[in-house]
């Protein structure tokens, strides 16, 4: 799914009245995407996501598009991953990150960015969207995503983590 303007009816036109643009990430977006990483908690500076920036825009699972306003200002990120999963007999899309710029909060660009997803789940044909965050997030305590139609599956999340990461 490539979106040049993306309105979906029944949705929070709050932002430029319904003007937001997605768009895919380029690799010369590399500062932008440094900025939205650490809007949402991760401070990245462009150097760091050099090497895997790249691997994650020629993936063909994964999509990153940047919100921009008619200004071409960036005002949030999503990056989704697709992927078969035996477990459920056909694709899940996972969420891995869903960002709007504290400029722009509260203006429906995240409710805009989730229903996308929806969208490019429901297109892949997914029989599931998810995704998983900590608990100590601002967007779980405020019930973001389950006011959005997702429900907490009471899962937990083992990892070893091989470098020193926020997460």
């Amino acid at each position: 799914m490539d979106a040049k303007l993306y309105t979906r009816k029944n949705v929070n036109m709050g932002v430029m009245e319904g003007r937001m643009r997605l768009r895919p990430a380029q690799s010369d977006d590399l500062e932008t995407i440094a900025l939205m990483m650490d809007c949402l908690g991760y401070p990245a500076v462009p150097s760091e996501l050099k090497s895997v920036l790249p691997n994650i825009l020629n993936n063909p699972a994964m999509k990153v598009f940047l919100a921009v306003s008619t200004d071409g200002k960036p005002i949030g990120l999503i990056n989704l991953h697709c992927y078969p999963a035996l477990r459920l007999k056909g694709y899940q899309v996972s969420i891995e990150e869903l960002v709007v710029h504290p400029d722009f909060r509260g203006q429906g660009v995240g409710e805009r960015l989730l229903n996308f997803a929806r969208d490019y789940a429901e297109e892949k044909g997914a029989v599931r969207l998810e995704v998983i965050m900590s608990r100590k997030r601002e967007s779980f305590r405020r019930r973001f995503y389950a006011k959005n139609g997702f429900e907490d599956a009471e899962s937990s999340v083992f990892r070893i983590n091989f470098f020193n990461t926020n997460e």
